[in-house]
């Protein structure tokens, strides 16, 4: 599942400016399409923001989001690596915004 759009009218080239600001898809939650601010790895391998993915679970969801498999388990462990690579890039790309204003 790409967002690839064929003849679509964003994408392609990085001479947008504004492709230098947006977050790569690793970093966004498959349920929200939004920047995770808290990425927990579910027993499903995938990468979930901890606040959709437990709306999701108390929804009463055993499945999950991506594949919709019955989930092995519920546990959801915090994943610090991606987050302090999120946080990295966030600084980033705060820095870069801050300086392609001036």
């Amino acid at each position: 599942g790409t967002h690839a759009d064929p003849d679509g009218g964003h994408g392609g080239g990085q001479s947008d400016g504004d492709d230098d600001f947006s977050e790569p898809d690793e970093f966004c939650c498959p349920i929200s399409m939004e920047l995770m601010s808290k990425p927990v790895l579910c027993s499903d391998g995938h990468n979930y923001d901890e606040v959709h993915v437990r709306a999701w679970l108390n929804a009463g969801n055993r499945t999950s989001p991506m594949t919709n498999e019955p989930l092995k388990s519920l546990y959801l462990e915090p994943n610090v690596t991606l987050k302090r690579r999120i946080d990295s890039w966030k600084a980033k790309r705060d820095a870069r915004q801050r300086s392609a204003r001036r």
